[in-house]
């Protein structure tokens, strides 16, 4: 089967049936144009025609996501291609979509060339995995932009912050030879948003030296930055995007003690400007204090042991009865060997009478649970250091064993946990001598994958649901199956390409499962193994 693939095209054919296709070469295919050529299993050509886009049903099909990645240096770049299906029956051979080069260049309306960040982020690729192609753009030199045929939303961060970042979608990038110039133009205007920094006990007093800047909440894209003079008035310009509501943000110039800071999600029309008032919460010194923190979970013998590298969010907020809600104050720090929370090289950190949500998110590996409560500090003071110890649980223990067809326990093998749910992580593990594995996971839904060292691999999947507050679950054995392997070849114009990473992916819920992977050889081949049970 020779077939040059595209994105967002699938191909599954019946070879058994010599003419259930025919095939027109230089075909276009949902707005792509592709090369085809298919030999049939009775030894000769298929006649021509159009290929549907919904390919037949073929049990003796996988339908997969491909993930490839060239070597350093390579002049082949990162690719994906979705839903693609894998034959079982016959040599599976891939010609890489050439990639076209493009000179990139940003400027203003008025012609003014600029320096910016510019990132192409391709409309089809596998969910939770974009696949993102940066590039820095400056004028000093020409910028060459390799990309491999889809469509494109293109982002734009001028380095100058007196310009917005700015969004452009429906790229197209067909093949054919390059380069091909591409100019981005910032528009003359842009939305705009201004207003005063006022203090939220007497609003005839304004703040100087407050830093004003708004985040797009789908994009995240960057708006202008103002910096507040005397009498506290701020502006600036919003990116252009898609974006109707913002993340608002003033920050007090950084300092060592404890001070409210103001965030909103407020709305902008896409051709509006807005005024907008920002009220801040004054703090003063009486009202503050420290804290330290440490981080412990149950060791053996009823005793706490210390948990290490955790990173640590206090976050305080208050509300009005204004328009002005949105008074916070954020504290991020990570526990130390000893279990200590540090901030900014501090263990003593600063706080300020309030209630604060606490959260603690360990490692992946450790066996310590996420943990979340609330912490009552509105009795600190500048008097004194308040210590504070933070208890978390543990981590659903899941043990099992793994075993052969020829029932001979699999030694060294790789468990992996995959969550269904994106909030949990994946977590991998390895059997011992005896095919026997335990691994620390979050409650949730989860696809184990096992899978032997040898070549071929056995491999097992099987899913697997944690409740909430269970200390301990117990997996049946797990009986690794014979796999099929099915080999492949990376063709790039018309030669083998060496050192390319071919990973298959199934996407469950909203995780993509990395199933199998490989690498080429000299000779552009690879062999991807799946379970015959599959």
């Amino acid at each position: 089967m020779d077939a040059e693939i595209c994105p967002r095209w699938s191909v599954s054919v019946n070879l058994a049936q010599c003419n259930y296709h025919k095939l027109r070469p230089r075909t276009t295919i949902r707005g792509y144009l592709c090369t085809l050529a298919l030999l049939s299993s009775c030894g000769k050509d298929m006649d021509s025609t159009q290929i549907p886009n919904s390919p037949p049903d073929n049990n003796s099909d996988w339908r997969f996501d491909l993930e490839l990645r060239p070597p350093p240096g390579s002049s082949l770049v990162n690719n994906q291609l979705t839903d693609i299906h894998v034959p079982q029956s016959e040599p599976w051979r891939i010609r890489l979509p050439v990639p076209v080069a493009y000179e990139m260049i940003v400027t203003t309306y008025d012609g003014q060339r600029i320096d910016a960040d510019i990132a192409f982020q391709p409309e089809n690729s596998i969910p939770n995995r974009n696949l993102v192609l940066t590039y820095p753009h400056r004028v000093s030199e020409i910028l060459v932009a390799p990309l491999p045929p889809n469509t494109y939303t293109i982002r734009v961060t001028p380095l100058d912050d007196t310009w917005p970042a700015l969004e452009t979608t429906n790229f197209i990038v067909q093949p054919g030879d390059g380069p091909r110039l591409k100019e981005v133009v910032l528009p003359e205007q842009f939305r705009k948003l201004e207003g005063i920094v006022r203090s939220l006990g007497r609003p005839d007093i304004t703040y100087s030296n407050v830093t004003v800047q708004a985040t797009g909440t789908e994009t995240d894209l960057l708006s202008t930055t103002s910096v507040t003079d005397t009498d506290g008035a701020y502006s600036i310009l919003l990116p252009d995007s898609t974006d109707t509501t913002f993340r608002l943000t003033a920050n007090l110039p950084p300092t060592e003690d404890a001070s409210w800071q103001f965030e909103q999600i407020i709305r902008v029309p896409t051709s509006e400007d807005r005024n907008k008032d920002i009220y801040l919460e004054e703090t003063n010194t009486d009202s503050r204090g420290t804290v330290v923190i440490d981080i412990y979970g149950p060791g053996e013998d009823e005793t706490l042991e210390a948990i290490t590298n955790a990173r640590v969010v206090l976050s305080a907020q208050m509300s009005t009865n204004m328009d002005s809600d949105g008074q916070s104050y954020t504290v991020v720090g990570r526990s130390n060997m000893e279990g200590r929370v540090e901030s900014g090289n501090r263990t003593e950190i600063p706080v300020f009478q309030a209630v604060y949500d606490i959260i603690v998110e360990t490692p992946a590996q450790s066996r310590f649970a996420r943990h979340t409560e609330q912490l009552d500090l509105r009795d600190i003071n500048d008097q004194s250091t308040m210590e504070i110890e933070i208890k978390v649980d543990q981590r659903t223990r899941v043990h099992g064993a793994l075993s052969s067809l020829l029932d001979t326990r699999e030694a060294f093998a790789e468990i992996s946990f995959y969550p269904v749910n994106k909030d949990n992580h994946s977590v991998t593990v390895f059997s011992d001598q005896a095919g026997a594995y335990e691994a620390y996971v979050d409650a949730g839904d989860y696809l184990i994958k096992a899978e032997s060292v040898e070549q071929p691999p056995a491999i097992i999947t099987k899913s697997l649901t944690i409740p909430k507050r269970t200390p301990t679950v117990a997996v049946p054995t797990l009986l690794l199956e014979k796999t099929t392997p099915i080999p492949g070849r990376i063709i790039a114009d018309g030669l083998p390409v060496e050192e390319i990473s071919v990973s298959a992916f199934r996407t469950i819920g909203n995780t993509p499962i990395p199933w199998t992977r490989d690498t080429t050889g000299p000779d552009g081949n690879f062999i991807l193994y799946l379970p015959e049970s599959f």
